[in-house]
């Protein structure tokens, strides 16, 4: 009942008129609905996509509602949960395995080419077993990319800082496992592999702070020197910085940034399962309509010392303008219309404005609501 007075209301709201149309738009929207979109991790309890759109092409003016629509229907990339599982699922196999690969290959002296060799030798396996997981975030999904792996699960740990009790009983482990299968290789860890979701303009990740550098590649890094000092992590270990999705301004930026930094090949890696292509943002010229929504419907009040810190944000943090959303919240990175949800912040509204509700509502991390 609650579907169909949604779809009721999505009638009224798109003015459209004609039944063959009305009713392709209603299976479509259905269809999508059914497939990705119900399934939006940041939906209220009892609210689904078409509710959502409904609602939220209410918020613009009749004559916009077409070119919001199309947006949806035309220009939108979502991943689902399934998607990016499948993403956790190639990073082993087709990232880090071919690098241990190659390790090994030149302990042993062999051509990289000799992989049967190579992966049954105790060189690659003790490689192997000397790697450390750490997350960087809630979004990098350790569970799935464990058991993507034949990797051991005393090798990860859910966040990038790891205490100094749960440090030494890593080494006391690692050291076990190397010594009951008599494998080569001192008791430390040789590469460290550093995993997150999504990185849309390099920002978050690392940016420039003065003198000096700022983000969460900074403060990782400084944690695994502190390993390094207490012994848990070798001296010459390897550090791979493992995205899910990537951006190629994001590639670009951090790319420059981290050589700049003195996070470069090949102590440092930068590597992606997935890298979207520069032809994937939103420009003003491919897109004029819907850019145009993104700065006559902004509001001021959206910026805050956060968002505020890689400039115009009309179109997204940093000026990214991604048709994006992912399964379990939409990055920040894409056009504010699309996620802004001034619900939870009615105070900072003014009285003659509705408030404005995304289709994809956003749980933001750095909310002035949540200082």
């Amino acid at each position: 009942m609650k579907a169909l007075l949604a779809e009721q209301l999505l009638t009224e709201v798109t003015g459209i008129e004609d039944l063959g149309r009305l009713t392709e738009l209603t299976q479509r929207l259905r269809t999508l609905a059914g497939i990705k979109y119900d399934d939006y991790g940041g939906y209220s309890p009892g609210v689904r996509f078409i509710e959502s759109l409904a609602v939220w092409l209410s918020e613009f003016r009749q004559e916009d509602r077409e070119t919001a629509l199309n947006f949806i229907l035309n220009r939108l990339t979502y991943i689902s949960a399934t998607e990016l599982d499948h993403l956790v699922s190639t990073v082993y196999k087709d990232m880090l395995r071919p690098r241990l690969l190659r390790a090994a290959a030149g302990e042993l002296g062999i051509p990289e080419w000799a992989v049967k060799k190579i992966a049954s030798s105790p060189e690659f396996i003790s490689l192997q077993r000397r790697t450390l997981i750490l997350g960087m975030s809630d979004g990098a999904r350790l569970d799935k990319l464990r058991r993507a792996s034949p990797l051991s699960t005393e090798q990860f740990h859910l966040v990038s800082t790891v205490d100094e009790e749960k440090a030494s009983d890593m080494s006391t482990k690692l050291a076990e496992a190397l010594e009951s299968q008599k494998l080569p290789g001192e008791p430390k860890f040789s590469t460290v592999v550093v995993v997150d979701d999504f990185s849309g303009s390099g920002t978050t990740m690392l940016r420039p702070d003065g003198e000096g550098w700022k983000g969460k590649l900074p403060k990782i890094y400084k944690h695994v020197s502190n390993l390094k000092t207490s012994g848990v992590v070798a001296e010459d270990a390897r550090v791979i910085v493992v995205l899910y999705l990537l951006t190629k301004l994001a590639k670009s930026q951090l790319t420059s940034r981290m050589a700049a930094a003195g996070y470069a090949e090949p102590e440092v890696s930068l590597v992606a399962a997935h890298t979207f292509e520069d032809d994937f943002p939103l420009t003003e010229e491919a897109d004029e309509a819907f850019w145009k929504l993104c700065s006559d419907y902004f509001r001021q009040e959206w910026i805050n010392s956060h968002s505020g810190l890689a400039g115009q944000l009309s179109h997204g943090f940093g000026g990214s303008a991604l048709p994006l959303v992912l399964h379990h919240n939409a990055p920040n990175n894409a056009p504010p219309i699309i996620w802004k949800d001034e619900s939870i912040e009615s105070n900072n509204r003014r009285d003659s404005q509705r408030e404005w509700i995304g289709v994809f509502p956003r749980h933001e991390r750095h909310h002035p609501g949540r200082p």
